[in-house]
């Protein structure tokens, strides 16, 4: 409860001044997590607070809006400054695009406002690029399709699958990929042990969506046993990093 700042002791304060704050909070949700809403608002539902209380101002809207693709455009800078330590389909665009504009400008490193303007280019001015979950970005652009979403401009984050053409994945998720494997081969070995046929064909379908994040993480678990004997998906032919 902030009302006890509005007082008269306080006379330049008024809750208009909180609206840039507000917007802030409102697009880190759009751009990650709404559960953020929830949190900051005692809601048990976010929704109510988004739709009702938030994005029926349209002055709020705007700001949001902006802030969303500010917000968009600095997570494209840091991928850009990090690029080698890139992963996904979309990890070998951004170095490719990087050098690229290096070479056409005719640079041997970037400075803060190329790395701006080549964080704009990638995102659309922070219209692309979504979070999916921490480490994972969906970098489809809107109108498009992808295996998320059959129609187009359904872009589902919710959906996103390993091995899609538009997944970014950053060094973060590279050591939570390992360790992820680690745990369902874990998993995976107990239920084997068990003779568990639901569970087994539960946790090698998991084993077939992380195995192959990483190259390195694959060449890290490759010649485990089970990873041998269940690591290659049925009709996927030539493992992609054989």
């Amino acid at each position: 409860d902030l009302f006890h700042l509005l007082g008269t002791e306080n006379p330049n304060l008024h809750t208009h001044r909180f609206r840039k704050t507000l917007a802030r909070i409102v697009a880190l949700t759009l751009t990650n997590a709404q559960m953020i809403l929830m949190d900051c608002f005692g809601h048990d539902d976010p929704e109510m607070t988004l739709r009702r209380y938030i994005l029926s101002d349209p002055a709020i809207v705007a700001d949001v809006q902006q802030v969303q693709r500010e917000l968009v455009v600095l997570m494209a800078q840091e991928a850009i400054e990090d690029s080698e330590q890139l992963g996904g389909p979309m990890g070998e665009h951004v170095r490719q695009e990087k050098a690229r504009y290096m070479r056409v400008h005719q640079k041997s490193s970037l400075d803060p406002q190329d790395t701006y303007e080549l964080a704009e280019s990638l995102t659309l001015q922070g219209r692309d690029w979504v979070v999916v979950i921490p480490g994972v970005i969906c970098t489809l652009p809107v109108g498009f399709t992808g295996p998320c979403a059959a129609r187009q401009g359904g872009r589902n984050p919710g959906n996103c699958q390993s091995g899609c053409v538009h997944q970014l994945l950053t060094a973060y998720n590279q050591s939570e990929c390992d360790d992820t494997v680690r745990f369902i081969l874990e998993q995976l070995e107990r239920a084997v042990n068990e003779s568990a046929d639901l569970m087994v064909a539960l946790w090698v379908g998991q084993l077939h969506n992380w195995l192959y994040r990483w190259k390195s993480v694959y060449e890290k678990w490759a010649h485990h046993p089970l990873v041998i004997k269940h690591g290659n998906p049925q009709g996927l032919g030539d493992l992609p990093y054989e």
